[in-house]
């Protein structure tokens, strides 16, 4: 990790400590890949499963998103998901708005926010817990704003039969009830608009004052079919009363034009305007409130409901209020008397923070969608974030010190961060999420640690020593001395709860052989309710039980080894070998070798389970060598050509030792397979 005085106070960094831009330069001055500067976009922005994400096609499970499936934009387009990264359980932040909705995320979640009252001269970027931690207070909870999204591209037609103005007619002033289909309109622009709307062969026939209208055959005295009643009928409207009546799907989610003329129809009917030009709906039914809600804020508006109790002869009556922001109100109306009251706004509509809070763990995941913005819309069509590394960078081309490009960047310039050693954190931390299953050393987070005394009284010390144990930072160390460590403790002797975990301690002193191991899993204290949060993250085939103990090692390779290698030989031979040494110096029952995927973050796990034979090869390997460093000897190379790639590229002595006479031995292949054995 980078230290944290070189983090510029406007960047969102990774953990809030790394420095992207020291690792930007550092790479752009390497000119060739490397994986230590690589970057997950996995990494923290995700949101519970049960979030809602907008589509084409109406809102989707978070859950439920699949790679290729389409979401609605930010600027009214339609992009495609292109990688889905399972987060875990985990801390769950909700952001509340003036207006009364809410989004949920995890703590890293990022959000483009605006703040006259801080002075921001544009847009920052920031996560859900900077924001909450550093900037809201009691007096300034209300100073952060986020815009609203352009109008939703959806992909449907509405209906034919029933045009969308005519539903919103019907469905504010209509007579559902009535044996005919009526509306009542006291508005020629009303009347003549829904005669536009009808099928041939249909009329509107006005009587009572030219108050009442019904929709009937032309020149059909009796009553007959009518395919408008038809049409109720199959969308379950008719016969329903005004406190039940709702706005089928089929008239939601379509159409950017469809949407917009049922929402005039809507709003000639029950919606009225002030000579302000503030804007509102009203109906009695609870559910038709929440569809007009979502109807505005598809059209890049925002609505709040307000609802109102009435009692009368004893029974309780409920109306519901939909005041509306709106960029412009006259688009509401088609009705003219109406429409001339509307006006545009000087500033366009945005949602306003009011609260932070953390309300719980929740299982998550996160997206990448295919636009270069990295935005896509959850619940009520609120703006989100979910790619780091695209915001960074869009932050640093503001800033002056990178290049802005419209073009799709390289992964391998996209991937800034070392992907390896970001694994290792969050599945550590997701094991450690569950809880009672990671075994170790664990230190306390406290930098004052050695302030207090073993019995956890505080230490007399003078204002340079206090200074001095600060400085250094370091903190107690519990498990040490144990061969598979321990489960995480309650609570430290200085009295803080937080614990990092750290790689386990692998070591023989006769075979001369030292390391450190990523995990160890023990699930004999795993609590199965909080194990459920987080099963879609982990193979539970693999996992420990009964009392087992099993190491774990985490490895990322990119695309052509996962292809090449995985798909068709299976783990590296290698890796297996590390991990038989793990399971037989810590007496642990089987390890687990766990890959990822450095393009797409798939995972796929192996059990490696105990091998005698091929212990037996490398506790004698292992004493060969001891013999050999006395003599000053050097074991066989593993190929018997050194125009293999891994000698040819990979080796860091390959000058040296292509030179050596090694190579021209003519016992060399009976050499290496005298040595090596089965573990070439």
């Amino acid at each position: 990790m980078a230290d944290q005085t070189y983090v510029s106070k406007e960047v969102v960094a990774v953990s809030e400590l790394i420095d992207t831009y020291k690792r930007w330069t550092n790479y752009n001055s390497r000119g060739h890949r490397s994986y230590k500067f690589y970057h997950p976009s996995e990494w923290g922005k995700a949101q519970p499963l049960d979030s809602e994400v907008q589509t084409p096609y109406g809102m989707k499970r978070m859950g439920d998103i699949k790679v290729g499936d389409e979401v609605c934009g930010v600027k009214g387009d339609i992009n495609r998901v292109e990688l889905i990264h399972p987060q875990g359980l985990k801390d769950i932040y909700e952001i509340t708005f003036a207006d009364g909705d809410s989004a949920r995320c995890c703590g890293n979640h990022l959000w483009e926010v605006n703040s006259s009252y801080f002075g921001f001269a544009r847009s920052k970027i920031l996560t859900i817990k900077e924001l909450s931690k550093k900037y809201l207070t009691k007096q300034n909870k209300r100073s952060f704003t986020i815009r609203v999204p352009e109008p939703l591209q959806m992909k449907k037609n509405a209906p034919e039969i029933i045009p969308p103005y005519l539903m919103g007619v019907l469905l504010g002033d209509g007579c559902l009830r009535c044996n005919s289909i009526d509306f009542t309109s006291i508005d020629s622009d009303i009347v003549d608009r829904v005669k536009k709307c009808l099928q041939n062969g249909y009329e509107v026939h006005s009587w009572k004052k030219d108050v009442q209208h019904r929709i009937k055959k032309a020149n059909c005295k009796g009553g007959g079919n009518n395919i408008y009643k038809e049409e109720l009928i199959k969308y379950k409207l008719y016969k329903l009363c005004s406190s039940e009546r709702f706005i089928p799907d089929e008239y939601l989610y379509v159409k950017k034009e469809d949407r917009q003329t049922l929402l005039n129809g809507l709003m000639d009917t029950d919606g009225t305007i002030d000579s302000r030009g503030y804007a509102r709906f009203s109906t009695k039914s609870s559910k038709m409130s929440q569809q007009f809600k979502w109807l505005i804020e598809s059209l890049g508006g925002v609505c709040i409901i307000r609802d109102k109790k009435t009692k009368l002869n004893d029974k309780i009556f409920y109306s519901y209020r939909c005041d509306i922001k709106f960029n412009n109100s006259e688009d509401l109306f088609y009705l003219s008397r109406k429409k001339k009251r509307g006006k545009k706004r000087k500033n366009k509509v945005n949602r306003v923070i009011s609260n932070i809070e953390v309300i719980g763990k929740e299982d998550c995941q996160c997206i990448t969608v295919s636009n270069p913005d990295g935005l896509y819309l959850t619940d009520h069509c609120i703006i989100t974030h979910n790619c780091l590394r695209r915001q960074q960078y869009k932050h640093y081309a503001e800033l002056g010190l990178v290049e802005g490009v419209d073009a799709e960047l390289e992964s391998k310039t996209l991937r800034l961060f070392d992907k390896g050693h970001n694994m290792h954190n969050r599945w550590t931390s997701y094991f450690d999420d569950i809880g009672g299953v990671l075994r170790g050393r664990w230190r306390c987070s406290n930098v004052g640690c050695f302030l207090f005394n073993d019995d956890g009284s505080l230490k007399k010390l003078s204002k340079d020593e206090i200074l001095k144990i600060f400085k250094k930072g370091k903190a107690r160390v519990y498990g040490e001395g144990e061969r598979v460590g321990i489960f995480k403790p309650d609570r430290c002797v200085c009295g803080c709860e937080e614990f990092q975990y750290l790689e386990g301690h692998v070591s023989d002193d006769e075979l001369h052989i030292k390391g450190n191991v990523d995990m160890i899993l023990d699930c004999s204290n795993l609590k199965e309710d909080r194990f459920e949060g987080v099963r879609s993250s982990f193979d539970p085939r693999f996992l420990p039980k009964d009392g087992q103990i099993v190491v774990g090692d985490f490895k990322t390779i990119n695309l052509s080894q996962w292809e090449w290698q995985l798909a068709k030989k299976g783990p590296h031979k290698a890796y297996m070998i590390q991990m038989m040494i793990y399971i037989y110096l810590l007496d642990v029952d089987y390890g687990i070798l766990m890959y990822e995927n450095k393009n797409d973050s798939e995972m796929k796990w192996y059990k490696i389970e105990r091998n005698d034979k091929w212990w037996d090869i490398i506790k004698w390997q292992a004493k060969a060598m001891v013999d050999m460093e006395e003599d000053k000897q050097l074991p066989p190379p593993r190929y018997e050509t050194k125009t293999n790639f891994e000698c040819r590229k990979s080796c860091e002595f390959k000058k040296q030792c292509h030179k050596c006479g090694v190579w021209n031995n003519k016992d060399l292949a009976s050499d290496i397979k005298y040595f090596y054995k089965e573990l070439l």
